[in-house]
């Protein structure tokens, strides 16, 4: 409750700070958060064998980007992710990912919100299926309102805690409209035990998790050449495309996403 108070203090603000104080405000926050953490950078390459700029260079760079762009540590991980580190890289030579969505969004002014559909799990499973493309199966989603678990196959609605006492499950657990895994855990049923990222749970703790609207997805099993590069995550290629004219669009980059292990 707490939490949502804080939003709606922090929207009320928002609205009510004229948009030149607030854009003055989100720089100096960027290039505070910049400084604050500038004793890191050393150990922050991703070419830890190429020649680096000087700390200086670095810092100052950082600041500046970190102004133009008002994005925090977002900036600072594009950065280094980019390896403008190095010395034989120049600044201005690349593009960051604001600048990217600033360019991408002014290039493709449709009428209809696409992003919103994809944002949507439930939305986009079933266009993917409608397009006959493979996507994992989607078991349902909890209902917010009753705790009921909605079945996306049939209509059927059942209590969640039901539904558990008597199926043996493994799923992902997922926000409707939460991006990049975040509020995700892996959900596991065997023999009425429940677990959650593989560690035994209580109901009163797997309820404590669950904020609805969440699907119940089911889990992926990837080739084992993939598995290889780290079994404890479906590792998955990230296409970019470009679509250059009204007919053709071209692969601009493959990228190879591997899991890692988090330290806690």
């Amino acid at each position: 409750m707490r939490t949502k108070r804080n939003i709606s203090m922090r929207r009320i603000i928002i609205a009510c700070v004229p948009p030149v104080v607030l854009t003055f405000v989100y720089k100096m926050r960027s290039v505070f958060l910049v400084i604050s953490s500038s004793n890191n950078y050393k150990s922050k390459s991703y070419y830890p064998e190429a020649e680096k700029k000087a700390s200086l260079k670095i810092f100052w760079e950082l600041i500046v980007t970190a102004w133009k762009w008002g994005q925090g540590r977002s900036i600072e991980g594009n950065y280094f992710e980019l390896g403008l580190d190095c010395k034989d890289r120049d600044l201005r030579s690349y593009v960051f990912r604001a600048e990217f969505g600033r360019i991408k969004d002014a290039l493709n002014s449709y009428s209809f919100d696409y992003e919103t559909i994809f944002n949507n799990k439930i939305v986009t499973n079933i266009l993917f299926r409608s397009w006959n493309l493979p996507v994992p199966k989607l078991i349902g989603s909890i209902e917010k309102e009753s705790g009921s678990l909605y079945f996306l196959s049939n209509g059927h609605r059942c209590p969640l805690k039901d539904y558990i006492k008597k199926n043996d499950i493994a799923c992902f657990c997922k926000p409707i409209a939460s991006l990049q895994g975040r509020g995700a855990f892996q959900l596991e049923i065997r023999e009425g035990s429940i677990f959650v990222d593989a560690i035994l749970t209580s109901w009163q703790d797997l309820e404590n998790r669950l904020d609805p609207p969440v699907t119940l997805e089911e889990v992926v099993c990837q080739h084992e050449s993939l598995s290889a590069l780290h079994p404890h995550s479906v590792n998955t290629l990230r296409i970019m495309t470009v679509k250059a004219d009204e007919s053709d669009a071209y692969i601009l980059s493959v990228i190879q996403r591997i899991g890692v292990e988090v330290k806690k």
